[in-house]
Parts: structure tokens; C-alpha cells; sequence
């Protein structure tokens, strides 16, 4: 992000905040958007489509390189394009999923446990 002249302090925290939400979501960011077939990164495309969106004053990046949304079905369809980033998404899924189920356990089905419960023996 260093590299690029952002047009205005806004565009520049909006990408900020737009790329840690992927990074949170699938462990890569822009990279997502920019990878070939056989899962490796098209380097050059990436930092001409980035350079240009920030001279055109794009605010989100992740809106203007997937407007319909498709990343999350790409993701699921091609899991071999995609590589480590499927592994995080699946991963979030399976834990959203195991919140939900916890969630929606009634009161008296969540056990407590004490401290010595939690205590592992040395020998």
C-alpha cells in the first residue's frame, strides 16, 4: 500500500479497512482477486489494476474488483486456485457454524467446569 499515492487520507484508511477485512475473512487481501488458475499470483496485473483504481479515485477496491460477490462461491468451486485461503474460510465457517450450535443450546445444556477440570496431570 506504501507504493501507491492515495488521492486523499479518506481513500487511503477506507482501503485500509477494506483490505484488514479480508485479511481477517481469508488470510490475503487484494492477492485474492488477482490469482491464476494454478494459484499463482499475476504480480503485474495486481499492481496496474490497484495503481489505476487509486488514480480513479476508488473508495473500496473490494466493491470495484467483485461487485456481485462472487469470491466466496470462486473460493468454493476452485479450492485448488485458491490454496491457504480456502483452508481459512473453511475454518471460519466450521467455527460460526459450532457459535451458532452453542448459541441456541438451552441454559441448563452448556456444562460449567471447574478450574481442576481444566488441570492437566505431569506424569
Amino acid at each position: 500500500m506504501s507504493q501507491f499515492t492515495f488521492q486523499t487520507r479518506a481513500q487511503y484508511m477506507e482501503w485500509e479497512r477494506r483490505i484488514a477485512s479480508m485479511k481477517n475473512r481469508y488470510g490475503y487481501s487484494l492477492e485474492m482477486f488477482f490469482l491464476n488458475r494454478d494459484g499463482t499470483l499475476n504480480y503485474r496485473g495486481m499492481l496496474d489494476t490497484v495503481d489505476r483504481l487509486i488514480r480513479d479515485g476508488v473508495m473500496n477496491p473490494i466493491g470495484a474488483l467483485d461487485p456481485h460477490n462472487h469470491l466466496a462461491r470462486d473460493i468454493a468451486r476452485n479450492p485448488e486456485q485458491y490454496g491457504p485461503a480456502t483452508l481459512v474460510w473453511e475454518s471460519l465457517h466450521a467455527i460460526k457454524q459450532a457459535l451458532l450450535t452453542i448459541s441456541n443450546l438451552p441454559d441448563d445444556g452448556i456444562l460449567e467446569m471447574s478450574a481442576d477440570e481444566f488441570a492437566f496431570d505431569d506424569e
